[in-house]
């Protein structure tokens, strides 16, 4: 079943909306107490960490490796934080979330004017959703056995929190992933439709012949358009992507860690089964970064295809209009930013995993000289 993929957007915001990651709008429903919502799972959330941080300090009383309870310590601190930043900034964005429809309204109306087909099939997408979720879920009742077997409870119930927000930055994740999808398939029609318009010179629409520099015009108005879109959803996801990134480095470096140094009655199978967070942490930060580079390469595309169409022309005014929009795209070329502190594209998870490397070895070598040191 096809729909727009904008509707498939809707029903995401509509299901994290019931985690607090979105504004809820449910007015019908919970009527005015609908905006405290997110400051009740907030509380939540906090209560949980102080129980969880209290609970891991007993575990560790007895634990000689510093640098491992120090990168739990900050996995709950920056969880905590994560789970802050979509709550609080629920409600800190709500106005942010307003201008992000109006200006992706605005554009939708641009875009019907053309022959963009913004359709999706609902039911693989929501397949494949369903799929990654019921898979997560397994993992976790799954580690959950090994670590009953192996009489390890006490350890589960402080863990619990973490899981949680993991599923919260997944959410999160998935809903950034599909609306930077949604910006690189309009950047990709915006490429096909140039290069359709000057090879054809007149476009044929609606039985009615329209000049190519009104063409170019409309789709300069639509590259402007998803750039206040995308202004719009760095307000709003910037702390989300940094912090994602943040736990993402921080929980693989914790989880070769626990390897390494956890807890000497764990099982090795639990020890080995922990190691597929290394994976599902990689893969978030992966999916995050590169959703949002491949947007950024898809709007470039868009500034080369303009320069390289105009190369062989003789002067004249469509090779002037071509240099003009190729100018006023690559002045416009969309960028993700992570809160402020650093543009978010392909080379930050080089600098990710290269930094988590280094901060590995040096967790190494200050536990080998620990325990020189005492013994």
């Amino acid at each position: 079943m096809l729909k727009r993929d904008i509707s498939l957007f809707l029903m995401l915001y509509k299901i994290c909306s019931y985690m607090a990651i979105t504004p809820l709008n449910f007015p019908k429903i919970l009527g005015t107490s609908g905006k405290y919502y997110p400051l009740l799972v907030f509380f939540l959330f906090l209560s949980a960490t102080v129980y969880s941080i209290i609970e891991k300090k007993n575990i560790f009383s007895t634990h000689d490796k510093l640098t491992y309870i120090i990168t739990d310590r900050l996995v709950c601190i920056f969880d905590m934080l994560f789970i802050s930043t979509c709550t609080i900034g629920s409600i800190k964005h709500s106005k942010n979330w307003k201008l992000f429809f109006d200006v992706l309204k605005e554009l939708e109306r641009k875009l019907n004017g053309t022959d963009f087909q913004p359709y999706q099939n609902v039911f693989v997408s929501s397949l494949l959703l369903l799929m990654v979720h019921v898979l997560f879920i397994f993992v976790h009742f799954f580690e959950n056995y090994i670590w009953v077997r192996n009489d390890d409870l006490e350890i589960v119930y402080p863990y619990i929190t973490g899981r949680l927000v993991m599923y919260y930055q997944i959410w999160s994740a998935t809903l950034i992933c599909y609306i930077t999808n949604i910006f690189r398939r309009r950047y990709a029609f915006l490429n096909r439709h140039i290069l359709t318009v000057v090879n054809c010179k007149w476009n044929v629409l609606h039985n009615k012949k329209l000049n190519v520099y009104e063409r170019l015009a409309e789709v300069r108005d639509i590259y402007a358009g998803i750039y206040d879109v995308i202004e719009h959803f760095n307000a709003i996801f910037g702390g989300q992507i940094f912090l994602i990134l943040l736990n993402s480095g921080l929980q693989i470096l914790n989880t070769i860690n626990f390897a390494l140094y956890g807890k000497d009655a764990s099982s090795k199978t639990a020890k080995d089964f922990n190691m597929m967070y290394l994976v599902i942490y990689s893969l978030l930060a992966g999916f995050v970064v590169m959703s949002c580079d491949m947007v950024k390469k898809s709007g470039a595309k868009v500034t080369h295809t303009c320069y390289f169409l105009q190369k062989g022309m003789l002067t004249s005014p469509l090779k002037k209009e071509l240099l003009y929009l190729g100018t006023f795209t690559k002045e416009l070329n969309p960028k993700f930013s992570a809160a402020g502190y650093f543009e978010v594209k392909q080379s930050v998870l080089a600098a990710l995993f290269s930094t988590v490397a280094t901060h590995l070895i040096i967790c190494i070598q200050f536990n080998m000289s620990n325990s020189m040191s005492n013994q």
